[in-house]
């Protein structure tokens, strides 16, 4: 079983102009990122050829490095930047360790990594995924196409879930099945903590316990009884978090249903505090 740090996504603080142009935003996030993370500046962009695509909402501008391995998004009336780095991105630096390196960098504004098990097998998706030894992730979606065969363990809105799929021949990786697990958020940030601490082995062995791999086919080459704990708010948060969704939410939504206020309202009052409630 091949263990690998397959994505890496994280943002970077940006000062919001109305006056700065979508053509022109890129030297300010060359900027920012160089102040913030001359580290992962390195690694993903100095050097590098790139090429303008369309953005995404959020954001209006968005650039691609021309081997394919990150994407960027900004918007110049948006306070952060995006930076999505993908396999090819990531095997680029050359070792884990370089991985870790930048990963502890970026770790205050990660927003999500994703940890990828490729397993030499012919055993399909929806056989691996259904032999589980717990039902904590009930949430189960399944897609077939001519490319491929893909099942999700986990809702996929959640801060983390798993995808179990492999690719139809002729692709190169047909042989293979790759279980690939999710973490966003907070999750991610912890992510980071464990592989330091305890490696990167041991963490795949702790989220097969978590989401409770039974087939066969799964044999983490560390034994551990341990699992990836679920990130909590601390207990005076928890207080005010439940009073949000208990309280302050359900007016918003009768205010919203009245027509008193629109969802554009609410965002505008957090920008107004600089704080975008879409990072992502």
């Amino acid at each position: 079983m091949f263990v690998s740090i397959d994505w890496l996504s994280f943002t970077v603080a940006m000062e919001s102009e109305q006056s700065v142009m979508a053509f022109s935003i890129w030297e300010k996030v060359g900027q920012a990122m160089q102040a913030q993370f001359p580290l992962a500046k390195r690694a993903f962009v100095d050097g590098y050829e790139w090429t303008p695509r369309m953005g995404r909402a959020p954001y209006n501008a968005a650039t691609q490095r021309n081997d394919k391995g990150v994407m960027a998004f900004a918007h110049q009336r948006i306070s952060n930047a995006l930076f999505e780095v993908g396999g090819i991105g990531l095997d680029a630096l050359g070792s884990l360790e370089a991985e870790l390196a930048v990963m502890s960098e970026v770790q205050s504004r990660l927003t999500r990594i994703d940890i990828a098990c490729d397993i030499f097998t012919e055993t399909r998706p929806d056989e691996f995924a259904q032999q589980r030894s717990n039902e904590k992730f009930k949430s189960w979606s399944e897609t077939v196409s001519e490319s491929g065969h893909t099942v999700y363990v986990g809702s996929k809105t959640s801060d983390r879930y798993a995808r179990v799929y492999r690719y139809n021949p002729p692709h190169p990786r047909s042989d293979f099945l790759r279980v690939e697990h999710v973490l966003k958020a907070e999750q991610a940030k912890l992510a980071v903590e464990s592989i330091e601490e305890n490696g990167l082995e041991s963490f795949v062995a702790m989220l097969g316990n978590t989401f409770g791999w039974a087939h066969a086919d799964w044999q983490p080459s560390e034994d551990t009884e341990e699992a990836v704990a679920a990130w909590r708010p601390e207990r005076r948060r928890g207080k005010t978090v439940a009073w949000m969704y208990g309280t302050v939410f359900p007016a918003l939504y009768k205010l919203m249903l009245e027509g008193a206020i629109t969802a554009t309202d609410v965002h505008d009052w957090f920008r107004q505090k600089d704080i975008d409630i879409f990072p992502f």
